[in-house]
């Protein structure tokens, strides 16, 4: 495997034309999943997606409705303060496939989408 991929935590039941979403938090030292699931790409745009995965990070991390709304506040002012919020990364864990993350400091939320069925475990 070329060191640009990240071989970690690949759905082994990933296919073309789907798109699979996962959460996993962080309890006492060790990262659990706690959300997975497949749904045809063709249902779902980047922009949702990347919507989706905002939320299942928030909502696995407990967070509040006001630090989720202070989150998301830009760094013009002061009040009301404005708390970090999400980590984004783009990724590449096997040849052919795309993982976009969203992470907070308890929660990482993922998708996975084959990006090219010719590189994709041939």
């Amino acid at each position: 495997m070329s060191e640009q991929y990240e071989g970690h935590q690949l759905c082994a039941d990933l296919i073309a034309g789907q798109m699979c979403f996962r959460v996993d938090m962080y309890d006492s030292g060790v990262f659990r999943t706690v959300f997975h699931e497949h749904v045809p790409a063709h249902r779902i745009s980047e922009t949702r997606a990347n919507e989706v995965l905002r939320s299942l990070a928030a909502r696995y991390s407990d967070w509040q409705g006001g630090f989720i709304l202070h989150s998301h506040l830009n760094n013009r002012g002061k009040g009301p303060a404005c708390y970090p919020g999400f980590t984004h990364h783009v990724s590449y864990p096997e040849p052919g496939v795309a993982r976009t993350m969203v992470s907070t400091p308890t929660a990482n939320a993922w998708r996975d989408v084959i990006v090219s069925k010719a590189l994709f475990r041939p």
